[in-house]
């Protein structure tokens, strides 16, 4: 017998060349002495042309491997995760958007996706009762500005402010008043009746009769010669 026969081949890894894989469960033995590909060997899959679905959060891989580890690839192998955004992709000055993407839109995020660039105070209409603030920030603190970061309150002043009712303007009003509008109260009061302590050494009280003054206080030239 060892004279006419040898002995049936048994595959091995070697038997497959560099786009193959030894079967999961190949022959017992070959047909022959010597064992072929076809009868030992699977072909690897490969990444391209679609073999993987990588999902909505995936993207196929930019560099995949030249085979897979199996006659089926898998998601890990072909597709890496979508990115996501995170405060480190911003610019100086730049800030993460508020209505950030759930995923970007390949592996690696552009900063264009996630981040927008600080607003100014020039953006912001201040509104009725408000006024731009002299020094206002170079940038808002987000993508968009708020009142309290570029206005001030406008405060009415009692320069602009006519007394009625027969009240006449404070000796010392306030230097602005607690609103837009000034009250009355703030600006106006009784007119002081002239007496004759406004009358220093070497002036004379200039009437008996009661005078009333212009402000609510009077003043010597008002009432003394």
């Amino acid at each position: 017998q060892e004279e006419c026969c040898e002995p049936l081949g048994v595959c091995v890894a070697e038997d497959c060349n560099a786009t193959q894989l030894l079967k999961a469960n190949p022959p017992a033995f070959c047909g022959g002495p010597a064992c072929i590909a076809e009868e030992c060997c699977d072909s690897a899959d490969v990444c391209s042309g679609g073999a993987v679905d990588c999902g909505q959060d995936n993207v196929p891989k930019m560099f995949p491997p030249s085979r897979c580890s199996s006659t089926i690839c898998t998601i890990e192998e072909c597709c890496e995760p979508l990115g996501t955004c995170a405060l480190r992709m911003c610019l100086d000055d730049w800030v993460l958007k508020v209505d950030l993407p759930r995923r970007c839109e390949g592996a690696e995020c552009r900063m264009e996706e996630c981040c927008a660039p600080l607003a100014n105070c020039s953006s912001l209409d201040c509104g009725a009762g408000l006024a731009p603030k002299r020094a206002p920030p170079a940038q808002c603190g987000s993508t968009r500005c708020f009142r309290w970061e570029c206005c001030d309150e406008v405060f009415g002043s009692c320069a602009t402010t006519s007394c009625r009712g027969g009240l006449v303007p404070k000796m010392e009003p306030p230097a602005l008043c607690a609103g837009q509008a000034c009250g009355q109260e703030e600006c106006c009061g009784p007119p002081d009746v002239c007496s004759l302590t406004d009358c220093n050494e070497g002036w004379v009280f200039r009437t008996l009769e009661a005078v009333n003054c212009s402000r609510t206080e009077c003043v010597q030239e008002e009432c003394c010669d």
